[in-house]
This record gives structure tokens, C-alpha cells and sequence, in this order.
């Protein structure tokens, strides 16, 4: 399956449900999907098998779609946030 940029229009899941995320074809067998985190504001990027992401719009559940993603690539693409801007949010307790 080769992807097009006509294929992802209506897919944006705040993350890419909401709409505010960019998805574009890279290479044929992949996507690009980039948004600005909302809390770190920095602009962040990931890449998704193009079956995984057409599979999240049949099943709607990300964790089944892309289960072979990490839990901050799922968060991603849930809300938008990114690594550097949930580790800003929510920061690590030092053990001292």
C-alpha cells in the first residue's frame, strides 16, 4: 500500500483526532506525523507504519492499533504532548 497525502485527510489523532497534528507520507510504507506540543511548544515529530495507522481508524483504540509503539509515542499521538513537554509537566522526584 503506498500512501498518499489525500489518504490522511479527516485523520488528524489533540493529538490525531483532534486535527492538530500533520500527517504526511514518508516513503511507502510510512508516515511522518508532526505536531507543536502543547506544553513544551517545541515542534515534535514520529514516524508510523501506515498499516498501524490506518488500523487505528478502523479499531479507534490506539493501544490495540499501535501496540508496538512506546507509551510516549501512544501519548503523542492520545494528546499531542511530547516527551520533553510530559517530562515539563509531570518532573521526576529526585531520591535524595
Amino acid at each position: 500500500m503506498i500512501a498518499t497525502p489525500d489518504d490522511t485527510l479527516g485523520l488528524a489523532l489533540n493529538g490525531i483526532r483532534g486535527g492538530h497534528m500533520q500527517v504526511k507520507p514518508d516513503g511507502p510504507h510510512w508516515f511522518k506525523i508532526t505536531g507543536k506540543c502543547p506544553i513544551s511548544r517545541d515542534i515534535h515529530s514520529i514516524k508510523v507504519r501506515v498499516a498501524d495507522f490506518y488500523a487505528f481508524k478502523v479499531l479507534d483504540d490506539i493501544n490495540v492499533a499501535f501496540r508496538n509503539y512506546t507509551p510516549d509515542e501512544r501519548e503523542f499521538l492520545i494528546s499531542g504532548t511530547s516527551p520533553k513537554g510530559w517530562d515539563k509537566a509531570f518532573p521526576k522526584e529526585d531520591d535524595e
